[in-house]
């Protein structure tokens, strides 16, 4: 069954998703931008010329100006709505999901992902059947050379980089703008479409870039999805970082090149950031989980510079509305090259450990088990889900929008110290379940 949310259309090609139901996608999406300008880009999946060009069909049914951008990361075409002044973009991807999914992510002017109310409004237009003749252009996109000219030209010369492009879009662009930054990189997985590890580098060991870090002796190594827009960072002992660092190295970038009075973040967000945030007195705004909340959130108080720790999603305003792969890469190495290291970088970051668990809770039944939750614990607040937070440890009580589970994050000082939390909460949790 395709997953259609607010992060786009997703599913299985081609049991959940058919040429039909892309052509259905482009169709609605183009009636709710008024047959306005869009552009297309799309990742390296094999299904992804063929959704593509459904995609494209259906916005030219509408009347649509398409500019088809080919293979590209979604970044870079949030990037070209934004910079383009047009109505809408649509990144055909499935993100970091596997090799045989695909979807479509929708993209409105002036350049973010769309709201619930817009969702809903698009899913209506799924069976609009009016017809006009639109026009397709094919161009490309200004996205890679942004990110340099961000940056600067050279400015990351003497830091030597492993980046596993893992067959993504990645492959197409990513290197040459990385040296263009005067790193010295060494790239792996980089052939497009050809997908020799698990697609989401958050869920791979990434052992072959760890080997590479090592063996070519790297001050830093980067693993990407398919659509660039999920990064993590490895350091030269090849190890992988705590993903909440890659959210600490954006706002400490933009702190010091133009300084941070205030930032939005998602509740699940490590006390790491907290902290540092904290530490240069920038404002706090709390969003829910989920990377159209924190850029609603920041929208609504005018924060530039915000995103999901648990996820790596940094996000800059003035250059993209989304998390992006290259972007944050970028930020990195420039980090790396001016203090020497990434240790260096590190220096001051407080450490904490999380504890994630998952507790079996059919979806129909959730609504009561998190009512009597939150009887239960009254003094929880209610951003999202039930959080419980203090000066060394969180707790986040959360039902899960695609699976049968509620989902209980915790952090605390210590591992051990978050397992007991976790343990006691899922008890807490679990007697709720057998109540409802």
């Amino acid at each position: 069954m395709p997953i259609l949310t607010i992060s786009g259309l997703r599913g299985i090609v081609p049991s959940d998703l058919q040429t039909n139901d892309f052509l259905k996608a482009g169709s609605a999406f183009g009636h709710f931008i008024q047959g306005g300008t869009c552009v297309v880009g799309r990742d390296t999946r094999k299904s992804g010329q063929m959704a593509a060009n459904a995609v494209i069909a259906g916005l030219l049914s509408k009347g649509c100006r398409v500019l088809d951008i080919g293979i590209t990361s979604t970044p870079a075409v949030f990037r070209e709505v934004k910079t383009r002044n047009i109505e809408g973009g649509i990144s055909v991807t499935s993100s970091h999901n596997p090799p045989e999914w695909n979807g479509a992510k929708f993209i409105v002017k002036p350049g973010r992902g769309v709201f619930e109310d817009e969702l809903l409004e698009i899913k209506e237009n799924m069976g609009s059947d009016d017809f006009k003749n639109g026009a397709l252009f094919t161009d490309e996109t200004s996205y890679p050379s942004d990110i340099v000219s961000f940056i600067g030209g050279n400015m990351c010369k003497g830091v030597k980089v492993a980046v596993d492009l893992g067959g993504g879009a990645g492959c197409v662009f990513l290197p040459p703008a990385l040296q263009r930054l005067g790193a010295d990189v060494v790239s792996l997985n980089a052939v497009p479409g050809i997908f020799s590890r698990t697609i989401d580098p958050t869920a791979d060991p990434l052992d072959e870039l760890s080997s590479t870090v090592k063996a070519n002796k790297c001050d830093i190594g980067f693993g990407y999805d398919c659509d660039v827009d999920r990064l993590v960072i490895m350091d030269s002992r090849g190890e992988k970082l705590p993903a909440d660092y890659t959210l600490i190295f954006g706002l400490r970038y933009i702190a010091e090149k133009e300084g941070l009075a205030k930032a939005c973040i998602s509740v699940d967000t490590s006390l790491s950031v907290v902290k540092y945030l904290n530490s240069i007195k920038a404002k706090i705004y709390r969003a829910k989980v989920g990377e159209a909340n924190v850029l609603k959130c920041m929208l609504d108080n005018k924060c530039t510079s915000g995103g999901e720790g648990s996820s790596g999603g940094f996000i800059y305003s003035p250059i993209n509305m989304c998390r992006d792969g290259l972007l944050i890469s970028s930020i990195v190495l420039r980090l790396v090259a001016k203090y020497g290291s990434l240790e260096k970088v590190l220096e001051g970051v407080e450490t904490f450990k999380q504890e994630r668990i998952k507790l079996h809770c059919s979806r129909d039944m959730t609504p009561k088990v998190m009512s009597i939750l939150q009887k239960r614990l009254p003094d929880a607040q209610k951003i999202d889900g039930i959080g419980i937070s203090g000066e060394e440890s969180w707790v986040l009580i959360r039902p899960s929008n695609t699976e049968d589970v509620i989902r209980l994050s915790v952090e605390a000082k210590t591992s051990q110290k978050a397992k007991d939390i976790a343990a006691e909460y899922a008890g807490i949790i679990e007697s709720a379940i057998k109540v409802a």
